[in-house]
């Protein structure tokens, strides 16, 4: 019993080092997205009406929809009567929390001795500072964080059949209209149903699918930004930079070497088997992976055009830091049971210690630089006079006023 609670509390260090970081470095102002997506939002739903409080909660933002985060905002407002940026970015990493929480959980299932050492490597890849530009950032947050969370819980519940269906399917309508990749969960959700064999899951989320994913696009407006890139090496290039980002590098060539050796791992340690094609207890785990490869190719499409050379922005390293800790349970699960399983994790354990330790720095500086930013006089937003008539008409509605924030800071 000891020494459980002993593995349980250095599973936890990762994240109590993670939240003290991001409390201490986050501030209750707005910052680009937020001025829109949070402030413009509740403006708007406070001076709407009727039914078109509830078609305020599915309308656009840029090219997304982000009903999961609306509902936050809306339900954060009502009971509070005010809008605290740090309240939220703690909610939205608390997020982090949850979905360390289920992958443990689909850890335990597939590797029931052995679970200890690849739930440290995820514990190390999720609370990473390497994700700083989101983990600071109320609607990136909210939003980034959420969208895997939504996945991961409607896989947990699809998984564990019965009644638990209905909740799957509330959730996976939820990740559809929560996120531009929210489709792409939506479908591997179906697919994964159709893994389990699961017919009365096969129907509802297929059902679920279908109609709700027709839907996203009804009055949906297509922005400058939001056409897919056409060059095939930008497209490879950028994809296997982003799938291997876990560390900042630049070099072309590093770029083809990391990315291939990501694909080659994941080819040789996927879970296949010739009857089921994929082995039952590793569903889960494999599904998460698919999700995530699924979710860096999209990004890619949408994103290298307007990418400098192939940079990386902090907010989608959330992805290949999971993706890390998905290929440390499929090595896992390879060597179980195998005399080679301790080295092996110990080794894989503290390399990925090493890189946390370094984005760790490197995240910590950037969240001081960004914290500086954000409460400089003036608007962290490109368009200062915009931003200034958002902030004095929010404080005139009594949802949030900077100048008393800024006062209290100084």
């Amino acid at each position: 019993m000891q020494k459980s609670i002993y593995k349980y509390l250095l599973l936890a260090i990762p994240c109590l080092i993670y939240f003290t970081i991001v409390f201490r470095y986050s501030v209750n102002m707005p910052a680009q997205d937020d001025y829109d997506a949070i402030l413009v939002f509740l403006m708007n739903f406070k001076k709407a009406t009727g039914i078109d409080k509830f078609f305020l909660l599915f309308s656009q933002h840029n090219e997304h929809r982000i009903l999961s985060s609306r509902i936050l905002y809306v339900l954060y407002y009502y009971i509070t009567g005010t809008i605290n940026f740090k309240d939220i970015i703690f909610i939205g990493n608390a997020q982090l929390v949850v979905l360390y929480v289920i992958i443990v959980a689909f850890i335990k299932k597939c590797l029931p001795t052995h679970w200890f050492w690849p739930a440290l490597i995820a514990s190390l890849c999720i609370f990473d500072i390497n994700s700083w530009e989101t983990s600071g950032f109320a609607m990136a947050s909210v939003q980034n964080f959420g969208i895997i969370l939504l996945f991961a819980a409607s896989l947990y519940a699809y998984n564990k059949q019965g009644n638990w269906r209905y909740l799957g399917a509330f959730l996976q309508f939820m990740a559809i209209f929560s996120s531009g990749s929210g489709i792409v969960a939506a479908a591997l959700l179906g697919l994964f149903t159709i893994f389990k064999r699961d017919k009365p899951a096969i129907i509802i989320s297929a059902i679920t699918f279908i109609v709700f994913s027709s839907l996203y696009f009804l009055h949906y407006n297509v922005p400058i930004t939001g056409h897919p890139a056409t060059d095939p090496v930008r497209i490879i290039m950028y994809f296997l930079h982003i799938i291997s980002s876990i560390v900042e590098y630049q070099d072309h060539k590093t770029i083809v070497l990391a990315g291939s050796a990501v694909i080659v791992a994941l080819a040789l340690l996927f879970p296949f088997e010739k009857k089921n094609w994929i082995k039952k207890d590793m569903l889960p785990v494999a599904f998460i992976t698919l999700f995530l490869l699924g979710s860096m190719a999209t990004a890619t499409l949408f994103r290298v055009s307007l990418a400098v050379e192939y940079l990386i922005p902090s907010r989608y390293l959330i992805y290949p830091d999971l993706l890390t800790a998905m290929i440390a349970i499929l090595l896992a699960y390879k060597i179980n049971n195998k005399k080679i399983f301790y080295p092996i994790m110990i080794l894989c354990t503290l390399a990925v210690s090493l890189v946390f330790n370094m984005t760790f720095y490197a995240g910590k500086r950037n969240m001081i630089a960004r914290e500086n930013q954000i409460l400089q006089p003036g608007y962290y937003y490109p368009d200062s006079t915009h931003a200034k008539d958002v902030s004095l008409e929010a404080c005139k509605m009594h949802i949030y006023c900077i100048e008393d924030e800024r006062k209290i800071i100084k």
